[in-house]
């Protein structure tokens, strides 16, 4: 079979705990991420995807921490910043490409 995890897929919808039902997102990888995480949702990772799927060595910051990650947020330069935390608490964190993403 080319997709052997669908096998796995449920649609019992009384099966919210099961990690085969169709809304959780088992068996995802969630890694090597900076998040930059608000007093709302935003960057929240769901207790249901820690459960079931492999989340680690992943760094959460608070919009108050900013400046010490990037060159300079308050005119949109998301840069990181050479000292950034995220170097040594993410392993094999590597500088974003941020010149190639987006419109040019």
């Amino acid at each position: 079979m080319r997709f052997p995890l669908l096998q796995r897929i449920t649609e019992d919808f009384n099966a919210t705990e099961d990690p085969g039902y169709v809304t959780n997102p088992a068996y995802s990888e969630v890694t090597g991420n900076l998040i930059v995480n608000g007093p709302g949702d935003i960057g929240m990772i769901d207790d249901l995807v820690c459960r079931f799927s492999d989340v680690s060595d992943n760094a959460v910051y608070k919009p108050n921490q900013m400046e010490q990650l990037f060159v300079d947020p308050a005119n949109g330069d998301y840069t990181l910043r050479d000292d950034a935390p995220a170097f040594n608490e993410i392993p094999g964190f590597e500088q974003l490409p941020l010149h190639k993403i987006g419109r040019h």
